[in-house]
Formats: structure tokens, C-alpha cells, sequence
């Protein structure tokens, strides 16, 4: 019977991954307001598009997904 040796750095790749489908999962919830507004101390109402801030969030989580899974499949390769 063998162990398997768990290196911190696959714990680090695990929780990444685990955080950022999280993510997007919040995100893709965000997608679905059509404005977010929100009042000041004085009565005065603000509101932000949600749908643009939501496209930002949404583009930097895939692409932080890509370059994690980019590093995992190298050093998975590099120890072979």
C-alpha cells in the first residue's frame, strides 16, 4: 500500500481552483442585476451598471483560471 505525498503546492492549486469557480459563480449571479444603486447619507442615490463591472470580473477570473491551470499542467510535466 502506497501513500500519496501531498506537497503544499498542490493544496495551494486545489484552493485556487475552488475560489475562483466560486467566483465565478458570484459573478454569473451578478450578471443577472441590471443596476446596482445604493443612497447616501444626504438622500442622494448612486447607481453603477452591474452588467459592465460584472464583464471585468468575469474576464479576470478565466483568465486567472487559464494562467492556474497553465502552471499546474507545467509542473505536472516538469516532474515527469
Amino acid at each position: 500500500m502506497t501513500l500519496i505525498k501531498i506537497k503544499p503546492q498542490n493544496i495551494l492549486y486545489v484552493m485556487l481552483v475552488i475560489f475562483n469557480c466560486a467566483s465565478l459563480y458570484f459573478i454569473i449571479i451578478l450578471f443577472l442585476y441590471g443596476e446596482m444603486a445604493g443612497y447616501f447619507l444626504n438622500l442622494q442615490k448612486k447607481s453603477l451598471q452591474a452588467r459592465e463591472f460584472a464583464y471585468l470580473l468575469y474576464i479576470t477570473t478565466l483568465l486567472n483560471l487559464y494562467f492556474l491551470t497553465y502552471s499546474i499542467i507545467k509542473s505536472y510535466f516538469k516532474n515527469k
